[in-house]
């Protein structure tokens, strides 16, 4: 029997990365190796002590140097074993199934997953776990992005569930090392948010209130004047309506996950809030109620007020709510219908009501933290990075702001000059 090798782990000591391997003898005495992480050049992986950089860079080095000690001592690990004969189809279908029972993550955000599994499956389904090597994964990448044509931010989303679905064999023992590690991944940059130009929302609101109220009418316009996500504006039961204190409160969402729309938590803690209600809104809302007390009243059903209060402004008449897919392919068809694009010439989609929100927010000078708080950012550092970048008033505002004080500086100099020249 063998040594094995297994676990590990990483830390700081004095500006570099040190890693720290288990091996078990075959009396099964275990005791902790540990040695300085290097790049694969040979350079030391440093830290500064304060933050988490290069601590990637190390667990990819903790990994080579643990399959560096288990191909020394000649002998496959008991993680090898565990794994040997299981394709990449059956683990990744196992580890998947691992998430969805643990509820580690959403059920919206499960059904993206296997999205992507199936990506995976259709190139590499059939590879054994253990043959999986890094040439492969490049090379099914390179494929997705040049010959199918997909992006690169696409291309990095079905990288990063192979990669995290690889990184949980390596650290349950079950894998030496993550072929994924040393994959070079495609560049891709953020896109700047597509948004209505001011006067494309004022159209597009005249044109909204105008027309009957339904539920995707309701829905973009109470988007477009608060920021809310789809979910959330699903979720709105009218108890969260506060006329009187002229409020919305924020406090779930509904999910669309494999088994239909749920209700939820908002996508974070800080999603949880009130986000104050304007004039316009509050018309919004008010008309919506009026059109289904309408139909309630068509359909002979008189709800109990506190029925009443439970129930969904988008929902059924039946009180349930409504999946938010729905609300996004019925803004589909009224997009197209009215010719609705974005400041650019983009079909809209009902995201980018949001977008447009926050953009016209930003240029109606509103201040970064408070609009930070109404969209349920986690941090006003992301809302100054997504839309105050892309505000090109605000832009060619500030640059003319600029020349003006430069201007002056220079018309400044000239009449020191000036003076210096003729001894004042």
């Amino acid at each position: 029997m063998a040594t094995r090798f297994s676990g590990g782990s990483v830390c700081k000591c004095r500006g570099h990365w040190r890693g720290y391997v288990y091996a078990t003898d075959e009396d099964g005495n275990r005791k902790r190796l540990a040695k300085v992480l290097r790049e694969e050049d040979g350079s030391t992986i440093e830290c500064d002590g304060k933050t988490n950089r290069g601590r990637n860079r190390a667990v990819a080095a903790l990994a080579r140097w643990r399959g560096e000690l288990i191909a020394a001592d000649g002998e496959e690990p008991e993680n090898a074993r565990d794994l040997r004969g299981v394709t990449l189809r059956d683990y990744l279908d196992g580890y998947l199934g691992m998430l969805a029972s643990t509820r580690h993550v959403e059920s919206s955000t499960l059904a993206s997953y296997r999205a992507s599994a199936r990506k995976i499956d259709a190139a590499l389904g059939d590879t054994l776990v253990t043959d999986l090597t890094t040439e492969q994964i490049q090379a099914w990448e390179t494929t997705m992005l040049n010959a199918e044509g997909l992006s690169a931010r696409s291309v990095t989303k079905h990288h990063r569930l192979l990669s995290q679905a690889m990184k949980y064999a390596v650290e349950s023992g079950r894998l030496g090392s993550n072929p994924c590690d040393r994959v070079k991944l495609p560049k891709y940059h953020r896109e700047q948010p597509h948004a209505l130009t001011r006067e494309q929302a004022a159209d597009l609101l005249s044109t909204l209130r105008a027309m009957p109220q339904t539920r995707a009418v309701c829905a973009a316009r109470v988007s477009l004047l608060s920021g809310l996500r789809v979910g959330e504006v699903c979720a709105l039961q009218w108890q969260d309506v506060d006329f009187g204190r002229h409020v919305l409160h924020v406090t779930k969402a509904i999910g669309a996950g494999e088994g239909g729309s749920y209700v939820k938590s908002p996508k974070n803690n800080y999603s949880a809030r009130d986000v104050p209600m304007t004039p316009l809104l509050e018309s919004a809302l008010r008309e919506r109620r009026s059109a289904v007390m309408d139909r309630a009243a068509d359909a002979d059903i008189y709800p109990s007020p506190e029925q009443a209060r439970s129930a969904y402004v988008l929902g059924r008449l039946d009180g349930e709510h409504v999946n938010p897919n729905c609300i996004s392919r019925e803004w589909g068809q009224l997009r197209k219908l009215l010719g609705v694009t974005d400041s650019k010439g983009n079909e809209l989609r009902f995201h980018d009501l949001r977008h447009s929100y926050a953009t016209l927010a930003v240029q109606s000078g509103m201040d970064v933290k408070s609009l930070s708080a109404n969209l349920g950012h986690a941090d006003a550092s992301m809302t100054l990075n997504v839309y105050a970048s892309s505000d090109e008033r605000a832009r060619r505002a500030a640059a003319a702001m600029f020349d003006e004080f430069m201007g002056e500086a220079e018309e400044h100099g000239r009449v020191m000059a000036f003076r210096a020249a003729s001894g004042e």
